[in-house]
């Protein structure tokens, strides 16, 4: 038997451009001094020189050597982009038709392109897991309604919801930095994220005997982020002014009370491939509120679907 359970789902589911603008906003390099003094190992990895990238590393005191060296010899990956997200508020989701056709138009998708990555996402959970909701008609993919929800039972009552989500903006899930190599800048830009999935409401075994533990969610959708993308690092192939938009497929673990673990990966047209881990904390005292952070790194280790 297959295992598909919350330890093992550690979200909520290109081509690099050789010069992007960081113009619009603060900058913070190393300062010229520091990198000409650098040692040549601290400067570029061996993947980041092949593809003809810079990667400082900074040593700071650690270049000292002595008591100070913290393993200063110790190779260090250099990430093309990260992206800081933070999450301080209170965790839910937010079923409103309106609000969810603003979060598709911002991804760039029309009613009918959205209906479309609705079913493409449940042919991809039917293939994938073999739980088959692509009998729902279009308007299960443009709103969902608590009480509601299209649900799949196995033979031991285990129990699958399919639903379209917004995650409630009280969360104040927002972009706090994002990186391009040795630059920096910072944002404190609302992100507002959206897409299609299941959930598992009780332990739920499919039919080649995969095991789906109760919390467990996956989905596809969309992190689309209140920046202009054509003034920043993320998009300066950009023709006109737009929100940042990253796809992604999550397989995430949201109990009703417990910590959030946060496991994705992402695909933006500039930035490639890459992932998004993180965790959401529950506040003690606060019920539903939650704090947590989600790191997207790219490239990452995953390929994406």
């Amino acid at each position: 038997m297959k295992t598909f359970n919350s330890s093992l789902l550690l979200l909520l589911s290109a081509a690099i451009l050789p010069v992007l603008s960081f113009s619009h906003f603060p900058t913070r390099r190393l300062p010229a001094q520091v990198q000409k003094e650098l040692p040549e190992r601290h400067l570029v990895s061996v993947a980041q020189a092949q593809r003809g990238r810079e990667c400082f590393n900074y040593t700071g005191c650690s270049g000292s050597g002595g008591e100070n060296a913290l393993n200063a010899n110790y190779p260090l990956p250099c990430y093309d982009y990260v992206l800081t997200i933070v999450f301080d508020g209170m965790f839910g989701w937010l079923y409103d038709k309106d609000s969810f056709a603003k979060h598709q138009r911002q991804a760039g998708r029309g009613e009918a392109q959205a209906i479309a990555k609705g079913r493409e996402t449940a042919e991809w959970i039917k293939t994938t897991y073999g739980i088959d909701f692509t009998y729902l008609p279009d308007e299960a993919f443009l709103e969902s309604t608590p009480g509601n929800f299209a649900t799949i039972y196995d033979d031991n009552g285990g129990k699958v919801i399919f639903f379209n989500y917004l995650l409630n903006p009280s969360g104040r899930y927002r972009l706090i930095s994002g990186s391009k190599g040795n630059e920096a800048s910072f944002f404190n830009s609302f992100v507002s994220n959206g897409g299609w999935g299941i959930k598992v409401e009780a332990d739920f075994t499919t039919r080649d005997g995969t095991h789906l533990a109760a919390g467990a969610q996956i989905s596809k959708g969309d992190y689309v982020i209140g920046i202009c993308s054509k003034d920043t690092i993320f998009g300066s192939d950009y023709s006109e002014r737009k929100p940042l938009s990253i796809e992604y497929v999550c397989t995430s673990f949201v109990p009703p009370t417990s910590t959030v673990i946060i496991d994705c990966t992402v695909e933006h047209h500039v930035m490639g491939s890459g992932t998004a881990r993180g965790a959401l904390f529950p506040t003690p005292g606060t019920p539903g509120k939650y704090d947590g952070r989600n790191v997207l790194a790219f490239p990452g280790t995953q390929a994406f679907p």
